[in-house]
């Protein structure tokens, strides 16, 4: 009997030996592969521009060229931006923002060329850029009977415009989301004609986090995750071409959502909680514009009560 326990407690070692070799393979190989990240909370962005000159012949230079991207970054806010100018008036420019603060995203992608080749001349100018932020929200539920159930409701806009000229091409979509339900907008023309468009879009998220007629017997806590991007995972995309005719001409596209994409706010009934995985998500969500007016006239009052009160 000793030697048979003895055999089965070497065949338990064996096993949690074997199992440990393996988590630390498993944990060398992702670290091989590239840093691990937390999904609780994180934000990403990238951007990407180029100005290439061709001759008809197709023996093109590449006059510069920028590819940069991020990856999952934990973060509770980041932001980047780059512009190039080529040598007959090409810019290209692109930008990003996000933060889990305030519930916001922010792009700009743009490019215009300024050509006055000749025929055996044409060119590309190009950018694009993304950028999302992620955050995992936990709802604390009490106990109870919820005939109705229990939303969570979030409430957001998204503002911004995109325009190009003949031979310019723009794109861009937006995205939030929040549990199981999803906004997006999505929107983009060709380089056969000019094209522009405005968006001033409110949205509405409701994610029902218990169902209705369900009994609670104890406290609860769910766990849902959020979402909010601009242009991931398809980029924004402001691209133009030049013909060959020769002729002097202005060709441009631009995505400016600089006005950004936000969530307002996030309402849950009376007695829910809730709390970030970030720590941060809405912490600092801007007045409305009717409270700062408010203040404003306030505070024009109390100079004017103070100057009247000097000239006494």
């Amino acid at each position: 009997m000793k030697n048979q326990r003895y055999s089965i407690n070497n065949i338990t070692k064996l096993f949690y030996v074997q199992r440990s070799v393996w988590a630390f393979m498993l944990l060398m190989a992702l670290s091989l592969g590239g840093q691990v990240f937390a999904s609780e909370y994180y934000g990403s962005g990238g951007l990407f521009m180029q100005d290439e000159l061709r001759d008809i012949h197709g023996m093109g230079t590449l006059i510069q060229r920028i590819d940069r991207r991020s990856g999952q970054v934990i973060a509770t806010s980041l932001g980047d931006t780059q512009r190039i100018l080529g040598p007959k008036g090409e810019n290209a420019e692109t930008l990003y923002y996000g933060n889990l603060a305030t519930g916001t995203v922010k792009v700009l992608a743009q490019a215009a060329n300024a050509f006055d080749h000749n025929d055996e001349i044409w060119g590309e100018t190009s950018s694009e850029t993304w950028v999302q932020m992620h955050d995992t929200i936990y709802f604390n539920i009490p106990a109870g009977t919820y005939a109705d159930g229990v939303a969570a409701v979030a409430r957001g806009h998204i503002e911004g415009s995109m325009s190009d000229s003949k031979y310019g091409q723009s794109r861009f979509s937006f995205s939030a989301r929040l549990g199981g339900d999803e906004y997006v907008l999505r929107s983009g023309g060709d380089n056969t004609e000019a094209h522009g468009e405005i968006f001033n879009e409110n949205f509405t998220l409701t994610d029902m986090l218990v169902q209705p007629g369900t009994t609670l017997n104890a406290d609860r806590t769910v766990r849902h995750g959020f979402t909010l991007s601009l242009g991931n995972p398809a980029s924004l995309v402001a691209s133009t071409f030049a013909n060959k005719t020769g002729q002097e001409e202005f060709t441009f596209a631009l995505v400016d959502f600089l006005n950004t994409g936000r969530i307002l706010n996030l309402n849950v009934p009376d007695g829910v909680t809730w709390t970030s995985a970030s720590g941060v998500f809405l912490s600092e969500v801007p007045l409305p514009p009717s409270l700062l007016l408010f203040f404003g006239s306030i505070i024009g009052l109390l100079e004017f009560s103070l100057k009247h009160k000097t000239h006494r």
